[in-house]
């Protein structure tokens, strides 16, 4: 065939997310499964597939003629078991303090599913920088507890439009929202995530869902947590999600994904939108994770802000971010058009949450 095919590929634990343009009609093959993808499509995934393992990836024209052959191997699992963690949080386990998990050297503790229903005690953990991961088991939850933690310092002077994808002209035709609705952004994220990872790869499962959308826009007198979301839109289309939790000057974001995957780069956008407006409105330490093999994009933010901070630096920037509070709210900031993308109308705002 005429002209040259540019082919890209991801790949998870898993599964394998193969991209090409210009967008042609294929025929993707990986052993004996072959998917015909339409014309400007430009993508298609496998899941399903055995960790740690290599297969190839053919890519041909719609008539059958070979373009590519990709040889690509999946993820080994850094995610934990229940063969490999050892440090026990018993569901049941009431108290005021848990300060202690900061000295507990492994950096995984796990506790039995039923952790889920107890929502104080959930809220407590959160308050320590350990969010709730369901497993892949029917049983039990991971709470990461890393050594080192990847956040933004949004008490630095960062100009977060200096990329040209930021310029003014070209935000113009985006809006952000939040908290448009809650469940329906959340389980976007989930489904962007199953779509390129396969649907074992997110931690994001009905019960969840459930959980945190049961807490959303209720804060809780004790931690004062408060769930949140940003969307990032072109007309009705939802490009990027971003969500989180707040307490005083605090944003931990948990997960995140572009909705759509393509030119825009919709989730580039939407993090530094969120960045700026976080700063404009006095928010401290912006809380993502940990940096590994699948999150490699953490270290695009080092000079946003960025870099990974260990225990003994993180946990105090963290209390003290939760004790400080912010001189606006996210919403507060939009309305005085603070924000570098703008806020949707108050109608579209309203239409999403019926």
């Amino acid at each position: 065939m005429d002209g040259t095919v540019s082919v890209q590929c991801e790949t998870s634990i898993n599964s394998v997310y193969v991209s090409w343009t210009p967008k042609i009609a294929v025929k993707a093959v990986l052993g004996r499964k072959t998917k015909e993808v339409d014309e400007g499509v430009g993508h298609v995934s496998f899941g399903n597939l055995a960790c740690g393992n290599t297969y190839t990836v053919g890519i041909l024209s719609s008539s059958g003629e070979p373009i590519t052959k990709i040889r690509i191997q999946t993820k080994d699992p850094a995610f934990p078991t229940a063969n490999n963690l050892k440090s026990f949080i018993h569901p049941r386990l009431h108290t005021t303090d848990l300060q202690w998990v900061h000295d507990v050297e492994d950096e995984y503790l796990w506790s039995r599913r039923e952790l889920l229903e107890d929502k104080k005690f959930v809220r407590k953990l959160y308050r320590e920088a350990c969010f709730v991961l369901p497993s892949a088991s029917s049983y039990m939850v991971v709470l990461p507890n890393p050594r080192k933690r990847y956040c933004i310092d949004l008490t630095k002077n960062v100009k977060w439009d200096r990329d040209k994808r930021m310029r003014k002209s070209r935000l113009s035709r985006y809006r952000l929202t939040m908290d448009r609705h809650f469940k329906k952004s959340v389980k976007a994220i989930r489904d962007a995530h199953s779509f390129v990872h396969g649907p074992a790869a997110t931690w994001l499962d009905d019960d969840l869902c459930n959980f945190l959308e049961e807490d959303h826009l209720k804060v809780d007198p004790v931690t004062k947590i408060q769930h949140h979301t940003f969307e990032l839109w072109e007309g009705d289309e939802l490009l990027a999600v971003c969500a989180g939790f707040t307490s005083g000057a605090m944003w931990h974001d948990y997960t995140h994904a572009a909705v759509v995957r393509d030119e825009r780069r919709a989730g580039t956008i939407l993090t530094k939108t969120v960045g700026d407006l976080l700063s404009k409105c006095g928010y401290k330490l912006w809380y993502w994770g940990v940096c590994s093999q699948s999150t490699s994009y953490m270290s695009d933010y080092n000079s946003y802000g960025g870099g990974e901070f260990p225990r003994e630096e993180f946990v105090p920037l963290w209390r003290d971010a939760m004790q400080s509070t912010p001189t606006l709210t996210p919403i507060e900031a939009m309305s005085e058009g603070l924000s570098l993308v703008e806020p949707a109308s108050a109608e579209f705002v309203e239409a999403g949450r019926t």
